[in-house]
């Protein structure tokens, strides 16, 4: 903008021109280059063009955002603002292109959506900001900035939604077609509308500097000329499309120069930036080397000498010192003290060191030396310098700690020596060749070859036959640069058999290359043995766990399983890989899991051994109750190793338990029941029978009461008759049952008569309460007595479903009413002694097995007994 600060400085000048010649060129040059990039690779061309233009955007934006406060024209800022957002649809339209497979799909509709929205957004933002060229949006230009920060999100928030959530954006791109009406229609708009951005500019010209508003018409053309590129061409690859970047390329550097000219146009800005950021690099250059002073490892003591009339060193003050001086020696707040004052013994323990700081202070040449620094008890190395005549800098490094290494390391070496030398291993060198250079005395105490029989020998010769090849490969493997330990055989001078293991190091020699190996060989032939006898226990007990006839794992020292036996492989019907580690949890019902780990991982910590029960799928997909044992083991040496676990099927047990529970608690209410019928029919007997004594006169009365008192008791005899049927109920744990065979049996204690009995059911099984049969001896005799006269058949099938395996019992009979089966099942509603249906949903409630009745009325009754899954299995080939 045109201001009284708007005069830019001569060295400012190349800066705020518009572009020179040489820039022309360049430019070419770097659009020549993205040309040739583009026809071998045009991704990458795209990726480079993009990313460009994108970095430019944000720095733009940088600008302009940290100079928001000092910018008084809403224009540059809606500009520079609006960057930041058009910049990010760039971004996401790059990362979207065809080719480059971050976002699903292959498609070029999608990036091409972004780049119109990007357009869009650019255009219109440009649009808006010549509406307030000159001014400021609000009065104190205090809510600015966050104005156009709320706007654009807003607007970018809903362009990206239009096109990834609600995806109604319109089309811009068809795969083997083109471009779309919209999205040619889109690029004129565009044109158009960046057009009359222009001609405001060119309206309001007086409100800039002549030099920005060249580059910001010339950036606007250039934009206009690239939309117009994109209008026309027919693949997201072809030349159009490659002149179109370019064309942007070129706008958006010319904007990038419009506002380094913007920043460089207010020289009194520009010269308190220089004034700060000098201050601060000065600041930061004292801080960085007080700082590198005090933390430097080394102490550092700058001292004036102080000298005897004859011009003899006699004592020094200290000026300064760092913490690393203080540290070292221990002497704290000793600046401007002199060394006397401190250290009294210093003179006559180490004259020495006065002659040569006195010599350094008054001559100027640095000196280093070592010294045993008695006073303090400790080795220095010293450099010390005079920065001028009559002081001196003296640099302490602590040396006690390397003179004690060293002579550390004269013992260590004294010691490796005899180390060598007596250590049962046997070490040696060998050449390039494989030829011994060296070994040591310990080869002929271990094989009983002396060093005259081994030196310059090929280690070849020494290798058992059989592991020659192996051998040779190895050391062939080593002048590859593959080094690890080897393991072969040996013979010894007497012929014996030895096994070894030899780990190597290369020789290097001066100019780096590698001129031989050191080895270490160890003999392990002890051990080899003990490991096969490890081995072969080992071998035993695993097969001994692998044949045991109940699930066995066993866990590490981290709590993840690592072996399973074949039982327990049966009974997931999972294969090894599945199980290991945390894999058998898997297994676990939902309900049991978390209690299950619980147990398990409290217990593995405290190493006790444990006890659980919990559901494992079985490998038909039912779940089955386990008991499982775990108990901690150990190695020989006692070292904690893991757990052991077996396990054992107790689906049975808890079948029968829970079925005995629910049996004693139905039998405990029935009972109760029955008691209460029983005792209220009683009353109702003595009742009449007192009444009868009365009336013995009065005949008529007495036949009524006589026939209530017979009611009375055919009613106390039927409660009798469902205590005999009710008592076993319960009294035995469930079993299975073929249900064929139940039926059978049921038809023969019935009279079919003529009517066909029809059932495919041979092959399940149902696991139920003893009195599983006399379900179906009940539901048939039914049938029987009230299916009528138009009945001709029974039919009874069996089918899967979600909740398990329904088994059908239906007829053609004359069906039961809608009213009735609503009371079918309670106790005492019947034609007969009402016990009979009641009794079949009570028998088969043990198990958790239900009935209903489903048919209907006048075309035949059909129960509908579901067993749930794990009540029942299928014993040979299903028909």
């Amino acid at each position: 903008m045109a201001d009284d600060n708007s005069k830019v400085p001569e060295d400012l000048t190349p800066l705020t021109s518009p572009v020179s010649y040489l820039q022309v060129v360049l430019l070419a040059g770097v659009l020549v280059a993205l040309y040739l990039i583009s026809t071998a690779n045009y991704l990458l061309f795209h990726g480079i063009v993009e990313l460009a233009g994108i970095a430019v955007a944000f720095s733009i934006f940088i600008i302009v955002w940290n100079t928001r406060r000092v910018i008084t024209d809403g224009f540059f800022l809606i500009i520079g603002i609006s960057f930041l957002f058009f910049g990010s649809i760039d971004l996401v339209h790059t990362l979207a292109y065809k080719g480059m497979g971050i976002f699903p799909g292959n498609s070029s509709d999608l990036p091409t959506q972004l780049w119109i929205a990007a357009r869009y957004f650019q255009s219109i933002a440009f649009l808006a900001a010549t509406l307030f060229i000159g001014r400021s949006i609000t009065k104190d230009r205090k809510y600015d900035a966050g104005i156009i920060i709320a706007i654009c999100t807003a607007a970018c928030a809903i362009l990206f939604s239009s096109i990834f959530v609600w995806q109604n954006f319109p089309a811009c791109y068809v795969e083997g077609t083109g471009l779309t009406l919209f999205k040619i229609t889109s690029e004129y708009i565009i044109s158009l509308i960046l057009i009359a951005t222009i001609v405001i500019l060119y309206m309001k010209r007086e409100h800039f500097d002549p030099v920005v508003w060249k580059l910001i018409i010339a950036a606007q053309v250039f934009l206009v000329l690239g939309e117009l590129a994109f209008s026309s061409y027919a693949s997201v690859f072809g030349f159009m499309n490659m002149l179109g970047h370019l064309f942007r390329l070129i706008s958006v550097y010319l904007f990038y120069r419009a506002f380094v000219v913007v920043a460089l146009t207010r020289p009194y800005h520009l010269l308190l930036r220089e004034l700060k950021q000098n201050e601060v690099t000065l600041r930061a250059g004292e801080k960085k080397y007080r700082t590198l002073f005090e933390n430097m490892l080394e102490g550092f003591a700058y001292c004036r000498m102080i000298y005897d009339v004859e011009g003899r060193p006699v004592d020094w003050t200290y000026l300064d010192v760092n913490t690393a001086f203080e540290r070292m020696t221990g002497l704290k707040n000793i600046a401007g003290k002199r060394v006397l004052e401190v250290i009294p013994d210093i003179r006559t323990l180490t004259p020495e060191l006065f002659n040569t700081y006195g010599r350094v202070a008054s001559t100027g040449k640095p000196e280093i030396f070592e010294i045993d620094f008695k006073p303090m008890g400790m080795w220095l190395k010293i450099s010390v310098f005079s920065p001028e005549t009559g002081y001196f800098v003296a640099v302490f490094e602590d040396m006690t700690t390397r003179k004690i290494v060293e002579g550390a390391l004269r013992e260590s070496r004294e010691m490796y020596r005899e180390l060598v030398e007596n250590i049962s291993d046997v070490i040696f060198s060998l050449d390039l060749q494989g030829n011994f250079t060296y070994i040591s005395p310990a080869i002929e105490r271990q094989y009983g070859y002396t060093n005259e029989e081994i030196i310059g020998k090929n280690f070849s010769k020494f290798v058992y036959q059989g592991d020659h090849t192996a051998c040779l490969e190895a050391f062939r493997k080593r002048l590859d640069g593959e080094y690890g330990p080897s393991e072969f055989r040996v013979v010894t001078k007497e012929g014996r058999i030895q096994n070894v293991i030899v780990s190597q190091h290369p020789i290097f020699s001066k100019n780096g290359t590698v001129a031989g190996f050191n080895y270490i060989m160890t003999n392990i032939t002890e051990r080899k043995i003990a490991e096969d006898e490890v081995r072969k226990a080992r071998d035993f007990y695993l097969s001994v766990l692998n044949d045991f006839p109940n699930p066995i794992w066993r866990a590490g020292v981290d709590g993840k399983c690592n072996y399973f036996n074949k039982d327990w492989l049966a009974f997931t019907g999972r294969n090894l890989e599945q199980e290991l580690g945390d894999g058998w949890a898997e297994g676990v019902h939902p309900d049991d899991l978390d209690r299950c780990l619980k147990i398990y991982l409290e217990n593995f910590n405290a190493r006790k051994p444990f006890d659980m029960e919990y559901r494992l799928r079985y490998h038909d997909g039912t779940y089955r109750w386990l008991y499982d044992s775990g108990k901690p083991i150990s190695s020989q040496n006692g070292e904690f190793v893991g757990y052991i676990g077996s396990c054992y099927d107790i689906h049975d047990r808890k079948l029968a338990e829970d079925a005995l529970r629910q049996a004693n608690t139905k039998l405990n209410l029935l009972s109760s029941i029955t008691r209460h019928d029983i005792n209220n029919q009683l009353f109702s007997l003595k009742a009449f029978l007192e009444l009868s004594k009365e009336t013995l006169n009065d005949p008529a009365t007495l036949s009524e009461y006589i026939l209530k008192e017979e009611r009375a008791a055919n009613a106390i005899e039927r409660q009798i008759v469902f205590t005999k049927e009710y008592q076993d109920l319960g009294a035995n744990v469930p079993t299975w049952q073929n249900v064929g065979a139940g039926i059978k049996n049921a038809l023969a204690l019935l009279p079919v008569r003529d009517i066909r009995i029809s059932e495919d059911v041979d092959a399940v099984e149902v696991y139920a309460d003893p009195l599983f049969e006399k379900v179906f001896y009940n539901l048939i005799d039914n049938a029987l007595r009230y299916g009528g006269p138009a009945m001709t058949m029974i039919r009874i099938t069996s089918q899967e479903s979600g909740p398990g395996l329904i088994l059908s019992i239906e007829d053609d009979g004359a069906g039961i009413s809608a009213h009735d089966r609503m009371r079918i099942f309670e106790r005492g509603f019947g034609h007969n002694t009402g016990l009979g249906l009641f009794l079949c949903r009570e028998i088969l409630a043990i198990t958790g097995i239900t009935i209903t009745e489903t048919g209907e009325p006048g075309k035949g009754a059909r129960f509908e007994i579901t067993v749930p899954k794990g009540g029942y299995r299928f014993t040979g080939e299903r028909t």
